[in-house]
């Protein structure tokens, strides 16, 4: 038994990530909620919003996420310009 070492690439979890409106930086979605003046339906939203891209500054900055040499740092608790971010789920891709 024992570990063995893996070449993978990470994502961060859509939640964590900002979604806007496509032609500017309106949130469509803000707290629990889809604005409906911008997501009507699933099919407007799909269309009208993006989810915003995440740079390796941001995932440590903004999320907590630092590549280490053989892994990954999380923090728990990262506090950034824009207030402060509790956790960063993560997934392991193929």
């Amino acid at each position: 038994g024992g570990c063995t070492a893996t070449q993978s690439k990470l994502t961060l979890d859509a939640n964590w990530r900002w979604i806007h409106q496509k032609d500017g930086y309106k949130n469509c979605y803000t707290g629990n909620q889809w604005d409906t003046s911008i997501c009507s339906d699933p099919a407007t939203c799909a269309r009208e919003c993006a989810l915003e891209g995440v740079t390796a500054e941001k995932y440590r900055e903004t999320y907590g996420v630092e590549q280490l040499e053989n892994g990954v740092k999380l923090k728990f608790v990262t506090n950034h310009q824009y207030g402060t971010n509790v956790g960063s789920r993560l997934y392991m891709l193929d």
